[in-house]
Formats: C-alpha cells, sequence, structure tokens
C-alpha cells in the first residue's frame, strides 16, 4: 500500500501503477512464471530522466506516465520510498530499497545531477573501470546488490553482459520480508493438486487458512488482501475464472484494478495458497521500446548528464534479473509480481 504525503506523490503513485500493469502486459503475454518488480524498473528511468534531453527525456516521462517535471518527480520517488522504509519499519518488516550510481572512472557528471540522486534517490556514487576492467566492475556491481538484497540477487549482470564502452550504470535493488499479519498454520500445510494454465495438474504443497478477510469478486475474477505484520502493507491475490487468464491480463489496466481493490470487505474465507519459489530474468529492451521509447533505447540516447557529451550509450546493457519470489507460511520474501500464481478461494456462508 503506497504512502502519499502529498500531492506529487499521490500523482506518482498513479502513474506507477499504470506504468507497472502497462510492463506487466508486455512482458506477462506468455505461459511462463513471472515475477516482476516495476518499482525498479520505474525507478531507475526516474533516475535517468533529469539528466536526459530532447526525444529521450521527452519519451521517460510518457512511459512513466509522468505529469511532473522531472525533479519533481525524483523528490515525489524518493519521498515515497522513505515514506514505505520508515512504515515497514514501524511494522517490524524487513524493507530495503537501495540505489546505486556507478560511473567510468573519470566521467565528469553535472554536480546539480549526482546531487539529486543522491538527495532524492539516496543513491551512491561509485567509480568503475568499465573500459579497462569490465569484469571487476560487474563484480563489484553484483556483490553490492547481492549484499542489498540479503544474497536473494547473487548475480544481476552475468559475465558478458556489460561491455567496455559502458559509461554509466545505475541499480536498483527491492528486498522486503515481511511475516503475516495471521501466520498460516503449518499443520495444515499438505499436498494437493494444482492446475497450471496449460490445463494439466502438479501435486505441490498448499497453504490453508480460513478467516475473516478482506475479499472481493466481479465479472471474472475473485480477490483476497492478506495483511503483513501491522495490517498497513499488503499481498493482494487476483483470481481470474478458470480460461480467462489471458483476456483478463489483457484488460488489466489501473481502474481495473483499482475497481477490485476498492471493492474488498471482509468477510469469512477459506484460503488455500500453493507454496512457490521461483524467479525470472526479462531484456527489458523490446517491452520498453513497444510502450513508448524507441529513441531512448537506441544504442545512443540524448543526455546532458555529462558535460562535453551529447550522447551516452546508456542503454547498451539493461540488467535482465528481476526479483526471486519466495512464499511460505511463516514468511513472504519479495512479492513483486502484479498477479502470483493463482489460488483457490471460496467465501463461506
Amino acid at each position: 500500500m503506497a504512502v502519499t504525503r502529498n500531492a506529487d506523490e499521490r500523482a506518482l503513485v498513479g502513474a506507477w501503477t499504470g506504468f507497472a500493469l502497462d510492463l506487466f502486459r508486455q512482458l506477462g503475454a506468455g505461459d511462463e512464471n513471472l515475477v516482476l518488480s516495476p518499482s525498479s524498473v520505474a525507478t531507475v528511468l526516474a533516475m535517468v530522466l533529469p539528466g536526459a534531453r530532447g526525444a529521450t527525456a521527452e519519451e521517460i516521462a510518457a512511459v512513466l506516465r509522468a505529469d511532473l517535471p522531472s525533479e519533481r518527480l525524483a523528490e515525489a520517488a524518493g519521498a515515497l520510498d522513505v515514506g514505505l522504509a520508515d512504515r515497514a519499519a514501524e511494522d517490524g518488516l524487513d524493507l530495503r530499497i537501495s540505489n546505486a550510481v556507478w560511473a567510468q572512472a573519470g566521467l565528469a557528471l553535472r554536480p546539480d545531477l549526482v546531487e539529486l540522486l543522491r538527495r532524492a534517490f539516496h543513491a551512491g556514487l561509485h567509480d568503475a573501470d568499465f573500459a579497462r576492467n569490465t569484469e571487476g566492475a560487474r563484480q563489484a556491481i553484483n556483490r553490492l546488490v547481492a549484499e542489498q538484497t540479503a544474497g536473494k540477487i547473487p548475480v544481476l549482470f552475468t559475465p558478458g553482459s556489460l561491455s567496455r564502452d559502458a559509461l554509466l550504470v545505475l541499480t536498483n535493488a527491492i528486498y522486503l520480508q515481511a511475516r503475516w499479519l495471521e501466520a498460516f498454520d503449518p499443520a495444515h500445510t499438505r499436498p494437493e493438486p494444482f492446475h497450471p494454465l496449460d490445463g494439466g495438474s502438479v501435486e505441490v504443497d498448499m497453504l490453508h487458512r480460513e478467516a475473516t478477510l478482506d475479499y472481493a469478486e466481479g465479472d471474472g475474477w475473485r480477490a483476497v488482501e492478506l495483511p503483513y505484520r501491522g495490517g498497513r502493507m499488503a499481498m493482494d491475490v487476483i483470481l481470474p475464472e478458470a480460461g480467462a487468464f489471458a483476456a483478463f491480463q489483457r484488460a488489466l489496466d489501473a481502474d481495473r484494478l483499482g475497481d477490485a481493490l476498492g471493492r474488498l470487505e471482509r468477510k469469512r474465507v477459506r484460503l488455500a495458497l500453493p507454496k512457490f519459489t521461483f524467479d525470472s530474468s526479462h531484456d527489458l529492451r523490446q517491452p520498453l521500446m513497444a510502450l513508448g521509447m524507441p529513441t531512448a533505447l537506441a544504442r545512443y540516447c540524448s543526455s546532458g548528464g555529462s558535460p562535453g557529451r551529447s550522447h551516452l550509450p546508456m542503454w547498451r546493457e539493461l540488467p535482465p534479473r528481476s526479483p526471486r519470489s519466495v512464499h511460505c507460511w511463516r514468511d513472504s520474501k519479495m512479492p513483486a509480481a502484479p498477479i502470483p500464481p493463482p489460488t483457490h478461494m471460496v467465501t463461506m456462508p
């Protein structure tokens, strides 16, 4: 759940929810499991935006659905992260949001841009020698990301994914370990059939709870909200009807999601939820180009971030690794997909 302290933050929540679902529709068209952190992608784009110029800046802003000047957008994004982290800490949840900037040694970046990234995103500036020690730079970035995610993303950049002509790499890492407000009883976990989209059946460990929860249903879907400890942050699970998953996914936008969540009301629910662990990797270039960033994702993009350089090859390498999603009866780590794997829910009379 979002923390909204002022009008800019409220506007950003709405815009980035739309962006998240735009990206989800692009990446989720296949039959594979998908775990996605749209907040990470949006944050990195928001870090790039203040240093971009011309068509590059216009495209990034449009894809982010941003109706704010780039500096105000950065400040709002940073304030949201701080607010969420503070709220998580108050509730005893472990939420870490970390940003970093890796620049080629000797590259002169605009001081005002560096200060904005530090102030808004708390992004540390690190020197790297991509030109002469690409592998060393890759390993240094991976070590920091692994540390920031408690080892859940040990390899952000695989061997060969960074090139010698890289000048600037921006990273975002999000880690969440959260206990449920009301835990699943492990004594009720038992093997049961689970039905993937291909129509088959596999046996998985299924978690069970019978409780009063926020529940809703509509035309072709059901939804339930599972709060984490403290009750202010939650995982929302949406279950399309059998055979309607693809159509529901194509139609899911911010309005439909808002309608679904707006219908949640307290009901007695019998819930079965599969235990799952999976990760996924994505090349974001084609999806982001399809969303409206062809210029920004060309080999060279317009940028005013470095004095004396009008074009920086920022987008040659995009991190292909998405967070791993782990679900178990005691806690939940990094539940980043907008629609987790289907579950079985029955509203009790």
